[in-house]
């Protein structure tokens, strides 16, 4: 049977095209598990109360508080984490470096484990409940309500915490070769190499580390399945396997994922539905940041990023992007102009640059990096039904400085700004333009102005242009002039 590792379809024979979603070459050869012919019997399972809101999760911080933020204030314990992004981008770096940040932690955290373990002596039904229900990994933990049922890991309790990074893809001397270059001198890392599916699982039901890093489920196969690793019926197996362990013995894994050529997760879609949170570490390779999104978490909001940069040391933390994103030099020049975007609930003050040339041919050149090219068509129409800029008979060329990519409707007031300074060759200063365009011209409010003004302000910017009525908040003391334009035909007069 071969099966489609886009949509999931199945088809008796192999085909270049599969049938189903039309996609070419995705259709992989998958051999089932052998059923037994003796009927499965099923086992009764204890049922709990749900648990208190403040009672039913501990999560771990680690020494990041851009990956802390992403995660949902600290990484969950018996969570399972799917962590893909563009090759070469730092996926292998940010799991090595997430196993240093974990591995060694002790102190407070571990202090008030303890003292929670003295008071589980207080009551006796607990006691008897951590003989019998509480698994060899966990220990039992006093709560306010004795309904209230409450886990937490036995090797918080054995001192330093310890993690394990285990590759199908390199040796250990390359591994230790990259951690020496991120300057990670850690004992209480322990890694190990393994492709196969069941050695890894019998090495890791022996050590008692609590953070698991998988480097990449994509080269895992299981002696249980026929094909090859890579395989649709391959990652599968081995995710659910992995989810399995991870919920049993109450241990985070971190599965490190691949991406097609379209830029997509490489796997089956199931396999973003199985695991508990999905993480994307995207940016340029000609440029020192790297962004981690969530794009599904089941322990905290999916708007929230992480900033880092790039160094020799591996990523470190961008608390406070600030003018991370834009040249202080081209506020004296013609066609730039800058907004500010909202990645998840953070404010980034972005630079947006145009150009504006004489065609020489009889239809102009539209052409748009970082922003949708349809996008930049769109304002180009309305920019010259509406304003006194015609651009008829002009290139236009716009650019998100930095190679940052947005799509939001709250950069369109920066956007059309750069287009008419670049054709009247006018600079704008040290300005931010805040607003979405309609067709008819009207300049609209936007999601999270007030936040976006507020950062303005914050980085000593002194006249903001957005919409009338924006119902704007200024703090006491604040100098910033605010400059109310209602429809594009004003800005042009403005500029």
């Amino acid at each position: 049977m071969f099966r489609c590792r886009e949509c999931g379809a199945t088809s008796q024979k192999w085909q270049g095209k599969c049938p189903s979603c039309g996609e070419w070459s995705t259709l992989d050869e998958e051999t089932p598990l052998s059923k037994s012919k003796k009927q499965a019997s099923g086992k009764e399972q204890k049922v709990f109360q749900i648990l208190e809101a403040q009672e039913s999760i501990t999560k771990v911080q680690l020494r990041s508080n851009e990956l802390n933020t992403v995660l949902g204030d600290g990484l969950t314990p018996g969570s399972l984490i799917l962590l893909s992004g563009e090759p070469g981008i730092g996926k292998s770096t940010l799991a090595l470096q997430i196993t240093d940040w974990f591995a060694g932690n002790s102190g407070e955290r571990i202090e008030e484990r303890e003292q929670e373990k003295k008071e589980f002596g207080t009551s006796q039904k607990r006691r008897d409940l951590y003989e019998k229900w509480v698994p060899e990994w966990t220990v039992w933990s006093s709560t306010v309500n004795e309904e209230t049922e409450f886990w937490v890991q036995r090797s918080s309790f054995s001192g330093v915490s310890t993690a394990v990074y285990v590759s199908a893809e390199e040796n250990i001397n390359q591994i230790s070769d990259r951690a020496h270059r991120l300057g990670i001198a850690n004992e209480h890392i322990h890694i190990f190499t393994a492709n196969t599916l069941e050695d890894i699982l019998e090495t890791l039901e022996k050590d008692t580390s609590w953070l698991i890093v998988i480097d990449s489920v994509s080269m895992i196969s299981s002696l249980d399945i026929g094909s090859q690793s890579g395989s649709i019926g391959q990652i599968r197996y081995v995710t659910e396997v992995f989810m399995e362990f991870s919920k049993r013995t109450d241990r985070s894994i971190i599965l490190i994922g691949h991406v097609t050529k379209e830029g997509t997760i490489f796997g089956p879609k199931i396999l973003e539905h199985l695991v508990d949170t999905v993480l994307f570490l995207e940016g340029s390779k000609y440029e020192d940041y790297r962004i981690l999104r969530a794009l599904k978490n089941r322990f905290g909001p999916t708007d929230e990023i992480g900033l880092f940069r790039m160094t020799e040391n591996g990523l470190i933390d961008i608390p406070n992007p600030g003018l991370e994103f834009v040249d202080k030099e081209n506020e004296h020049l013609s066609g730039s102009a800058l907004g500010i975007t909202l990645e998840g609930n953070r404010p980034i003050v972005i630079e947006i640059e145009a150009l504006s040339t004489y065609t020489k041919f009889g239809y102009p050149k539209r052409s748009a990096r970082g922003i949708p090219s349809g996008k930049v068509d769109l304002l180009i129409a309305v920019l010259s039904k509406w304003s006194d800029t015609k651009l008829e008979n002009y290139d236009i060329y716009v650019n998100v400085a930095r190679g940052l990519s947005i799509s939001e409707p709250g950069i369109d007031l920066a956007t059309v700004a750069a287009i008419i300074s670049s054709k009247k060759n006018t600079p704008l200063g040290k300005r931010i333009f805040l607003g979405e365009i309609s067709l008819t011209g009207i300049i609209k409010n936007i999601f999270g102005l007030q936040k976006r003004v507020d950062e303005a302000i914050k980085l000593g910017f002194s006249e903001i242009i957005l919409p009338k009525n924006a119902g704007i908040k200024l703090k006491k003391g604040a100098t910033v002039k605010l400059i109310e334009v209602g429809h594009i035909g004003e800005l042009g007069k403005l500029l």
